[in-house]
């Protein structure tokens, strides 16, 4: 710890990240639409150190992660999937109603 204090912060850092719990969270749709925009900045506003995000456009090209694949849009609006250990939520079109489901849902 005291040789190299920055891998040992990094270090406890993939501790916490691998007790969990982690989040994911797909973002798909037309990413210059403006409720897109709220999407991410709802993402970025608060530190969740447990949380991994993909954002795309829809549909999402070939080699995209795997947390986009089989996401559709709802409404036709871009989407957000919270999910946890790749079992999601219902997807929504608020970014109030995502940030809830990261606030105060553990997936069951």
């Amino acid at each position: 710890m005291l040789s190299y204090p920055t891998a040992f912060a990094q270090w406890l850092c993939a501790a916490d990240f691998a007790v969990g719990p982690t989040y994911e969270v797909a973002i798909i749709g037309d990413l210059d639409n403006s409720n897109a925009h709220q999407f991410l900045k709802t993402l970025w506003k608060s530190y969740r150190p447990r949380q991994v995000t993909a954002i795309s456009a829809y549909p999402p090209g070939p080699g995209s992660p795997a947390l986009l694949k089989d996401r559709p849009l709802v409404n036709n609006l871009p989407t957000a999937y919270v999910c946890q250990g790749f079992v999601c939520l219902r997807p929504v079109n608020s970014p109030d109603e995502m940030e809830s489901q990261l606030a105060g849902s553990s997936i069951k």
